[in-house]
């Protein structure tokens, strides 16, 4: 039952990378449900996007929001750089 987050991810990406958009769906809504950063869910928001699922693509990046509002200062330092692509992302909503 092991499971390697950075792995599953990389299986996520190459799957998206390489056209299979319905299978690389399936592996991120798995993944999020247990990967400890915002990275997964904000590759999951560019997937939802490139498909052109726009609300869910969105959902994705409130998420990340909220995650990050209520985690602690030293999450939000450590994954800096993605809680600021999603800042930027969600302001195409606005």
């Amino acid at each position: 039952d092991y499971q390697s987050q950075d792995g599953h991810l990389l299986y996520a990406r190459a799957l998206a990378e390489n056209g299979h958009l319905a299978e690389a769906e399936s592996e991120y809504q798995a993944l999020i449900n247990y990967y400890t950063g915002p990275e997964a869910r904000f590759r999951y928001y560019q997937l939802l996007m490139d498909q052109g699922k726009m609300e869910a693509a969105k959902q994705q990046l409130e998420t990340i929001l909220t995650t990050a509002r209520c985690a602690k200062p030293h999450y939000r330092k450590l994954h800096k750089a993605w809680l600021s692509k999603t800042q930027q992302a969600i302001k195409l909503f606005s």
